[in-house]
């Protein structure tokens, strides 16, 4: 899997070379813009689907730990000794000198152990300070020395500070760089590229596994069938016998391993064939290398996007805030954001919308928050696409409506993938719920007024009465 990454990363290195004509400035002129504070609501959806909202997930990626440290040093209401524990213990880990190791750990026994013990504070159990006592006592410092205290750390990390930074704005800030990295697998492909290049690369880059080109059912054979391998004669590939069509110049491309991979000669790799286990890693291989993603931008621009985002966000916060709560915490909102509807002359603008989907009704706020918002109540929508449809060249959802008023449809949209689908699924759901419960009652009705018939006319005045009816949160 590492070397895969490494040749992945590699092609993006010579891709983003030849984009920006090899010229550091260009390179570092295209600048990261994070997405609007609340596509927290589609995050947290999201994440919780995907098995992501919990503390050795969050805790174990580049950006999720650094964001984590953030909140536990500067925003926490009580001070959180654990993390700077942790850190200490894992430095220790990593030194390599033996005499520098056994004056670490010396100081960590007075800080984090002695000193909490002396002033009442300890807050870890007997054995564990038992096992690291014995080996110092017997002048003995192993790499596992503190290992007993990192479960317990761990619990009491993600108890209560993990549970405070889930309310806070740097899990909001978190969330923010998750999207960015999970839509920043858009690739625009160049106009040179052929059409057999096009639908190989796309096919590749499938999000969706069983789609993806390789993982249909026939594995490699998909690939190789492809039309922009027609004509390769695979038994020739497979005995080497083909010229490369590109040689990367040695030391040119991923320094730090590129005389690694030159290394390889046909002994390391003649008659090398991927067995099942090999097949298990790459079934369900990520789009996105998100440790060496997150490495990278932490190391990079981080600090500055993060700096500058918050600039902007102070600007409009005050403004927002008074057209949108982005927290919705004490209503019964589903989910809220930005996304663009299909309005204007002719119905062919996108117009941009704040949107609040509620268990009756979805809310369209104008950008600006003066006028009422479009109320779209779930017992006027007769359907919702099960899946999206193509408009403009946008992958759109579409809500068939009949109110009486207006027979049509309403087109909406997101660039944002990762949302889009996550506003598909919450309102196939809000809706499907809402002709549950207008259907039970219509039985209860018709039970009550002597027929299904009568129970359904009277359920469709009481659906009426209902959709007006404002949830928390409303106008």
């Amino acid at each position: 899997m590492a070397d895969l990454e490494a040749v992945l990363a590699d092609v993006s290195y010579l891709m983003a070379m030849e984009k920006s004509k090899c010229t550091p400035a260009a390179r570092a002129s295209k600048k990261l813009i994070l997405p609007d504070p609340s596509v927290r609501s589609v995050m947290y959806k999201y994440l919780e689907k995907e098995n992501e909202l919990h503390f050795q997930k969050i805790f174990n990626e580049v950006l999720g730990y650094l964001l984590f440290k953030d909140f536990c040093e500067n925003d926490s209401d009580e001070p959180i000794q654990q993390l700077k524990f942790y850190e200490q213990i894992k430095t220790f880990e990593k030194t390599e000198c033996y005499d520098e190791r056994k004056k670490l750990a010396r100081e960590i026994y007075d800080n984090f152990i002695m000193e909490e013990m002396l002033s009442h504070t300890y807050d870890y159990s007997k054995d564990a300070v038992a096992s690291v006592q014995k080996y110092l006592l017997k002048n003995e410092v192993p790499v596992d020395l503190f290992e007993p205290y990192m479960e317990e750390i761990f619990t009491q990390l993600k108890g209560k500070p993990f549970k405070k930074f889930l309310e806070s704005d740097k899990f909001t800030r978190f969330c923010q760089w998750k999207n960015l990295e999970l839509n920043i697998q858009n690739v625009e492909l160049p106009e040179s590229f052929s059409m057999e290049l096009r639908s190989l690369l796309e096919m590749l880059l499938q999000r969706d596994v069983p789609k993806r080109l390789g993982c249909m059912g026939n594995g490699a054979d998909e690939v190789k069938m492809h039309s922009f391998f027609c004509g390769i004669d695979w038994h020739q590939v497979y005995i080497q016998k083909y010229t490369p069509p590109l040689v990367p110049p040695r030391g040119e491309v991923n320094a730090a391993d590129a005389f690694d991979i030159g290394s390889f000669d046909e002994e390391d790799t003649k008659g090398i064939k991927l067995n099942d286990t090999d097949q298990d890693l790459y079934r369900m291989f990520s789009l996105t290398i998100s440790e060496r993603w997150q490495q990278e931008v932490s190391e990079t621009v981080f600090e500055t996007v993060n700096s500058e985002t918050d600039r902007v966000e102070q600007k409009r916060k005050a403004k927002q805030k008074q057209h949108f709560d982005t927290d919705e915490k004490e209503s019964d909102c589903i989910l809220h954001g930005y996304i663009k509807k299909l309005g204007g002359s002719f119905a062919s603008l996108w117009q941009t919308k704040y949107a609040k989907l509620y268990p009756n009704r979805l809310e369209l706020h104008s950008e600006s928050g003066n006028n009422k918002p479009e109320l779209i109540f779930m017992d006027q929508v007769e359907d919702i696409s099960s899946d999206f449809i193509l408009h403009k060249n946008e992958n759109c959802i579409q809500i068939r409506i009949n109110d009486g008023s207006r027979d049509g449809r309403i087109i909406l949209t997101n660039s944002d993938e990762i949302g889009l689908k996550e506003w598909a699924s919450s309102l196939r759901s809000a809706h499907k719920l809402s002709q549950d419960l207008l259907g039970s009652m219509a039985k209860k009705a018709g039970k009550i007024y002597g027929s299904e018939r009568d129970g359904n006319k009277t359920m469709y005045i009481l659906g009426g009465n209902c959709s007006t009816k404002t949830s928390n949160g409303s106008n």
